[in-house]
């Protein structure tokens, strides 16, 4: 969503590999990778953004019990706290591995904040060091917006963070608003008095009543208008409609302005959907019950959550079928018998997933990352081709930048 995009190389490496199958039955599974804690054994972390060079923010516990921001570069996990940070979350991270999130500080009060790869900044509050805020979300220029308290009345007000200023974008005439989601040229979306928004840089426009949840390089946005999934296409709002019931929102939109997200059916079930620019297309479920599609890719691979009788399972949907992602990991892989995923998080466009899943082991819940690879399964062989599906035809993500 999550906002300038790096695209998979993959294609070649493909073609090398389909060749030398000689027309041999191949299919998509993932290793999986823990990506640990801060501390000791009896700790946990949670993922909540991945950017499309694998690298991860989230929350994690430290050997002493605190909550503290960590960056995952691929190898370790190190924090991005402040020695002032009393709880504090990684919400966000952009094509260069900065992180925004918030911080619990001395007072108490919540600061957003931003590691910039050298060192952390506290971004303060629109009103001050003892004001609140909160960031959520971050632009591959570093610019960070979210919510923050105001001068006068009212509650928080949505905030860009430049580089130097945090700067009030106001709201659509009533108390309060909130960024939730940034692109390349500094456009947000979010919520303001119940209706989404669009930021164009200069003027609040209003998109209606509902939010907007995510914006692509194109400034093109999705969210719930008027109870309905919608897509802002820069000009007109287009109501994406339902599969067959009254209600359905958009979570998540790719440079190409396909949508997934949830929408009721005529049987008052929830389903995932993608909008693929002309029709919402049903994407269904696992073993009946309900889902939701989460995140999207630039290939138009949706990350979701199916939700049964027997529990929660984040899906895959790779443009034919909906897949329990649980059931991809690779029987070789060695944590394959003991890892539950239990919440999916973000999918980059290489079709890297976060999850956030439990050892039996060990009863810890850490996250994860699944990176794809291609088996050949005639002849039993394992091919690591790189990070990414795009070979096999996917061309991503929210992430605009």
């Amino acid at each position: 969503m999550n906002t300038g995009t790096v695209r998979s190389t993959l294609i070649g490496s493909l073609g090398v590999a389909l060749a030398l199958t000689s027309g041999a039955a191949l299919a998509i599974s993932f290793r999986i990778t823990d990506l640990g804690t801060l501390g000791g054994p009896d700790s946990d972390s949670f993922g909540a953004d991945i950017n499309n060079s694998g690298r991860v923010t989230g929350r994690a516990e430290t050997a002493a019990g605190e909550v503290l921001p960590f960056l995952w570069d691929g190898t370790r996990m190190r924090d991005v706290a402040l020695p002032t940070f009393l709880l504090s979350f990684g919400e966000a991270i952009n094509e260069s591995g900065q992180v925004a999130g918030e911080a619990v500080i001395p007072g108490p009060n919540a600061h957003a904040f931003l590691w910039d790869g050298t060192r952390t900044l506290d971004l303060g509050s629109l009103v001050g060091e003892f004001g609140t805020s909160r960031g959520y979300a971050i632009n591959d220029s570093g610019q960070v917006t979210g919510e923050s308290d105001s001068l006068g009345v009212g509650g928080p007000h949505a905030f860009l963070w430049n580089g130097t200023t945090m700067l009030d974008l106001g709201t659509l005439g009533g108390d309060s608003s909130v960024g939730v989601a940034i692109n390349a040229s500094g456009q947000v979306t979010g919520s303001s008095d119940g209706h989404a928004f669009l930021w164009n840089g200069t003027t609040m426009l209003d998109l209606g009543p509902g939010f907007g949840l995510a914006i692509n390089a194109s400034g093109q946005v999705t969210g719930m208008s008027d109870g309905h999934a919608f897509l802002w296409d820069g000009a007109t709002i287009l109501d994406l409609g339902t599969l067959g019931g009254t209600i359905s929102g958009g979570a998540d939109i790719n440079a190409s302005g396909q949508v997934t997200g949830s929408a009721e059916t005529a049987d008052g079930e929830f389903h995932a959907f993608l909008w693929d620019g002309t029709r919402m297309v049903d994407l269904g479920t696992l073993e009946g019950g309900s889902s939701q599609g989460v995140a999207i890719n630039d290939s138009g691979q949706v990350m979701g959550h199916t939700f049964t009788a027997d529990g929660d399972f984040p899906f895959l949907w790779d443009g034919t079928a909906l897949q329990d992602l649980s059931a991809l990991i690779h029987p070789a892989d060695p944590l394959q018998p003991f890892v539950t995923l239990r919440e999916g998080i973000d999918i980059n466009d290489p079709g890297q997933i976060l999850v956030n899943g439990i050892n039996s082991r060990t009863g810890e819940e850490h996250a994860y990352v699944l990176t794809p690879i291609v088996t050949v399964p005639e002849s039993g062989t394992l091919a690591l081709l790189g990070l990414g599906l795009a070979g096999l035809g996917f061309t991503r993500r929210r992430r605009a930048g």
